[in-house]
């Protein structure tokens, strides 16, 4: 026994665009008395065609393409398309393919090359970090491992501001540990070194003298 045929989906959908053409062109032909003149068979072989040619499948993707120029070998071969138009019929598919090729591949694709070159501007005016970079980064790391507590922190900065020394703001402090050590540093191992700060209250008066022990007056003799 033969083994049966495998059916396949896209094979399927041919077959049916096919038959569609064909059940329209056999459709007029049905139509057609038997005693009929010449003349009325051409007339009724021209309906029959235009027949066929009306249900084509409308050229819009990739498997209408298929489709189309399969009805069109078939009905040249049935005698639904004349050979001589043949060409014709094909280059409407062709052209037709070139335009859902322009439309669906190369425009697309230019589009994505300008895309591709704007984020090429942006990433040179804008560049990812780079080895040096990276090293930084390492640094950074390191440097805020080896940072005291925030409240040490903080009292070290403090410190050097009443020295009248310029900190950098607590924002830019913790966002560059590199900067925040280098403060912390100069606060615990200079501290001794640096002015004495300064007293925003204002000299503290002097402490006035103990009264000394009151004398007695005197009694008259």
């Amino acid at each position: 026994m033969p083994e049966p045929e495998i059916q396949d989906p896209f094979r399927q959908q041919i077959l049916h665009a096919i038959n569609v053409c064909i059940q329209a062109y056999l459709g007029v032909k049905a139509k057609l008395p038997s005693d009929a003149s010449y003349s009325s068979r051409q007339e009724n072989h021209e309906a029959a065609c235009s027949a066929y040619l009306a249900k084509l499948p409308i050229l819009c993707d990739l498997a209408s393409f298929q489709f189309y120029v399969a009805c069109i070998a078939h009905g040249a071969s049935i005698g639904a398309v004349d050979p001589v138009d043949i060409g014709r019929f094909c280059h409407l598919a062709q052209t037709a393919m070139s335009a859902w090729k322009l439309a669906n591949l190369i425009v697309p694709a230019a589009k994505n090359r300008e895309m591709q070159a704007t984020r090429n501007k942006q990433n040179e005016a804008d560049p990812l970090p780079t080895k040096g970079n990276q090293v930084e980064d390492r640094q950074s790391l390191q440097a805020a491992s080896q940072l005291p507590d925030r409240k040490t922190q903080m009292d070290l900065y403090k410190s050097l501001r009443q020295r009248g020394i310029p900190v950098p703001s607590e924002i830019d402090l913790r966002n560059n540990p590199l900067v925040a050590l280098y403060y912390c540093d100069l606060a615990q191992h200079y501290l001794d070194k640096l002015p004495p700060p300064y007293d925003q209250r204002g000299p503290e008066p002097s402490p006035e003298p103990a009264p000394g022990p009151q004398q007695q007056p005197k009694q008259a003799a």
